[in-house]
């Protein structure tokens, strides 16, 4: 049997046995409230609500509740960086270890963020990146107690690891809108590393890095990024804040194979000496947990950004991006672990790195040379350092201790009297993962998985996925930990227009028109090109305009589905996942963008369900009944010609007309094509529940694309698409009509505070709101949802005028609504 509690605002589940289930489906509606709260007030600043934590006997720990946050210096502010607001989070078996249970706890808990509010102009958390690597280097020599004897082969493997780190914040607005409000960041960051191997007669290494630091605007305001029209360009590079730190896991060690454990990289033991065998290397692995908190404070203490994330985390194993295939020509893998030979024969890696070191082989590139000992003249080879070195290791390993060579065609012979001898050609190689987490819009990045760029990771030109292990031969490669600036344009942030990464552009992924509509609003640019509401609502259809917590993308009121797009039946969800970071397909899936139509359930402009009565049911078929809904509604329009698109400074503008009732005049064929529409699309759709023919919910009738993507009152042509229809145009009409329907499921629960569209009847039956409401109906009686059945009497009246005729309604009764 569940005991568990119901789901619900006072009870989110965060921990429940034993597994994390706090996933960004459930933030994002969290968030998503908030946003429609805080377009719902005309502040500068954002709402900041803290999650309040409790944990049951049996250690699940819930949300349980929200507070606002507040100090002496007012809302959403704190009192001071000590405020105990901001005290460091707790990791969840840490809350669950000190706090009791059944006990409601206001403390903050990395991993699950503080829900903040939408609003434009503030600067925000933008990427963070880690580098967990190591490099593994193996010198070989060859040995013998006197000049002729019986030689053995030693090796030193030297391994070192370290873990990058780097952390950036952006004001992606173009201008400097905070010049007065000095804001600064302050980040906290830890990071337990463990370094783990397979022989085990040491502990493991656990070591715990600590950092923490401020960052600071250069000038006295944050620098905007200072975009060119539609997102054009590169930002500017002092509209970023960043910083870089290195934890070093294991300085240059010699891994000493007899004790199983390292020693310093100079200790005169360090070859491993005198052994039958060359024990391959033991299984290595690194653990790396991170949790980071982030803040941004202006002058008057308001908390403009906060961020705490578990993660990345990485448990690697080292020895399989460090293993190489099977060996021997003409690859010479130096890192083949496969065994040469039979019984206790070295491995092909090590014959490998012996071979290049003896003979004429064009060496792979991937470890240095060793110059001779000091001293050590190789007659004819003055001039030819790495033929100097291979001659040199030759000769020892000839019985004769002499190597026959030629300079020129001039025959030599070199004899070499070292009891040892190291292997000029050294193997090296660093193995690596990338962990990239980075925004893709900035109002979007409270979770770790919201952030994952997963595949499209771009670093600096190159790409490198998360997570994955891989490894390079050249010494000189390294990935910054924090990308340039430049990477934002190639890498996740895609507005209205930015293409995706390469490593996207592909059939399992619907990501090849940069200017798709299905998950990103059209003609938002970049970030300054939000229209938020403030204050009322004009209408509920209003939601519409609200940031519905995924990346570019507002309430989503248009009829197709990104989840049911692309090339073959898995495209969909993969781009949806790769667009929010989200990839976990079951919960991407409830983050989808047709899960909105659900809001107009839930959300009413009424304090009273008597003034619904007279609205149109979203299942009504006359068009004499759409007729009265929609007569007198403004349409949009989108007039600019497409030639004067050429001009990157021409910004799309709108025109207007009202809808004619039906038979009315020039709008009757667009009413009734609409009309129409919406009955063909309820005849074939599919409920939930499997019921086809009928509307269940009122956003259902969002459906009708007819109504948004396709409407007959839109040029839909040409450069229109890209640059010509906004998302608040697309969605004119529903945003209009949305408060004036009725669906079948409950009342809605919740009132949006709102002014316009009553349904109850007013004083004068109709009145539209002039220029500054952009012709919006304001008092509207639908009435044409009951029919009438009357007896009528009619008396004709003869006068030297005419003949007048007299009515008298005799019998009449309403039928019920349809």
């Amino acid at each position: 049997t569940n005991t568990l509690p119901a789901f619900g605002l006072t009870n989110i589940p965060v921990y429940v046995n034993g597994q994390f289930v706090y996933r960004p489906a459930v933030n994002r509606i969290l968030q998503l409230a908030a946003n429609i709260y805080d377009a719902s007030t005309n502040s500068f600043y954002p709402d900041v609500f803290r999650p309040i934590f409790e944990r049951d006997y049996s250690s699940n720990v819930f949300v349980v509740g929200f507070t606002n946050l507040y100090s002496g210096n007012g809302y959403n502010t704190v009192g001071s960086t000590s405020d105990s607001q901001l005290a460091l989070p707790y990791v969840l078996s840490d809350f669950n270890r000190i706090f009791a249970a059944n006990a409601p706890t206001l403390v903050n808990i990395y991993g699950i963020p503080w829900i903040i509010g939408a609003k434009k102009d503030m600067p925000g958390f933008n990427q963070f990146s880690m580098v967990n690597s190591a490099q593994f280097t193996r010198k070989l020599q060859v040995a013998r107690n006197y000049v002729g004897g019986p030689i053995w082969t030693n090796q030193m493997v030297v391994m070192s690891a370290s873990n990058s780190l780097g952390i950036s914040f952006w004001n992606s607005y173009s201008s400097n809108h905070l010049a007065l409000l000095n804001p600064v960041v302050y980040v906290s960051h830890k990071i337990d590393i463990e370094v783990t191997n397979s022989d085990w007669v040491t502990p493991a290494r656990l070591m715990t890095f600590t950092n923490n630091f401020q960052l600071n605007p250069a000038t006295a305001g944050w620098p905007g990024s200072r975009w060119e029209a539609y997102g054009g360009g590169l930002p500017a590079t002092d509209s970023f804040l960043a910083n870089l730190w290195t934890n070093t896991a294991i300085p240059q060690e010699v891994y000493n194979f007899t004790q199983k454990k390292f020693v310093p990289s100079g200790s005169f033991d360090a070859w491993d000496t005198n052994r039958t065998t060359l024990d391959p290397l033991p299984q290595f692995g690194i653990l790396a947990t991170n949790s980071l908190r982030a803040v941004i404070l202006d002058n008057t203490w308001h908390v403009l950004d906060y961020v705490q994330l578990r993660g990345p985390t990485d448990n690697g194993n080292l020895n399989k991006p460090l293993a190489d295939p099977a060996g021997g020509a003409p690859n010479y893998y130096l890192w083949s672990t496969n065994v040469f030979g039979s019984g206790t024969s070295p491995s092909w890696g090590i014959i490998d790195q012996i071979d290049i070191s003896s003979q004429p082989i064009n060496p792979p590139a991937s470890a240095r040379w060793n110059a001779n000992p000091p001293g050590v003249i190789i007659p004819g080879l003055a001039n030819d350092p790495v033929t100097a070195s291979r001659v040199y290791f030759a000769s020892i390993l000839q019985p004769s201790s002499t190597y026959n060579y030629k300079v020129g065609g001039r025959p030599y012979i070199y004899n070499n009297k070292a009891l040892a001898v190291q292997a000029p050609y050294t193997a090296t190689r660093t193995v690596f993962v990338p962990y990239l987490y980075q925004v893709n819009d900035p109002l979007v990045h409270y979770l770790a998985g919201d952030l994952d760029a997963g595949a499209a990771a771009v670093w600096a030109n190159t790409s490198a996925a998360n997570g994955v292990w891989s490894h390079s031969d050249d010494s000189s490669t390294t990935l910054i930990p924090i990308p340039p600036s430049t990477s934002i344009i190639k890498g996740r942030y895609q507005p209205w227009g930015k293409a995706a990464p390469t490593a996207l552009l592909d059939s399992n992924h619907n990501f090849g028109n940069p200017e798709n509509l299905l998950y990103k609003d059209p003609l938002v640019w970049d970030a300054d090109f939000w229209d938020f509401p403030t204050n009322r609502y004009p209408t509920v259809g209003w939601l519409g305009r609200v940031h519905r917590g995924t990346p570019w993308q507002t309430v989503y009121l248009k009829a197709h589905n990104v989840l049911h797009s692309g090339a073959n039946a898995f495209a969909g969800t993969n781009t949806w996942a790769a667009w929010t970071g989200d990839y976990n397909g079951f919960d991407a899936g409830n983050s989808g963008p047709l899960q909105d139509r659900l809001l107009f359930d839930v959300f009413n402009t009424s304090l009273n369900d008597n003034a619904t009565h007279g609205a149109l049911s979203v299942n009504q078929t006359h068009l004499a009944a759409w007729s009265a809904l929609f007569s007198g509604m403004v349409a949009l329009t989108n007039p600019i010609p497409d030639i004067l698109f050429n001009n990157p400074n021409t910004q799309a503008t709108n025109g207007w007309l009202v809808i004619s009732p039906a038979g009315g005049g020039g709008t009757y064929s667009a009413l009734g094509d609409l009309v129409t529409n919406i009955n063909n699309s309820r005849s074939v759709f599919t409920n939930g529940d499997g019921v086809v023919g009928t509307f269940e919910h009122k956003g259902d009738i969002l459906s009708v694309a007819a109504l948004t993507e396709q409407s007959p009152f839109l040029n839909r042509t040409g450069a229109q698409l890209t640059k010509g229809i906004s998302d608040e145009v697309y969605e004119w009409l529903p945003q209009q009509m949305l408060g004036l329907l009725r669906g079948s499921s409950p009342s809605p629960q919740f009132v949006v505070y709102c002014y316009g569209q009553a349904l109850a009847p007013a004083p004068d039956g109709m009145v539209t709101a002039g220029d500054s409401y952009f012709g919006l109906v304001t008092n509207y009686q639908v009435t044409a949802e009951s029919a009438v059945r009357a007896v009528i009497r009619v008396d004709p009246h003869v006068t030297p005028t005419g003949t007048n005729y007299t009515t008298t309604v005799e019998s009449y009764n309403v039928l019920p609504p349809d």
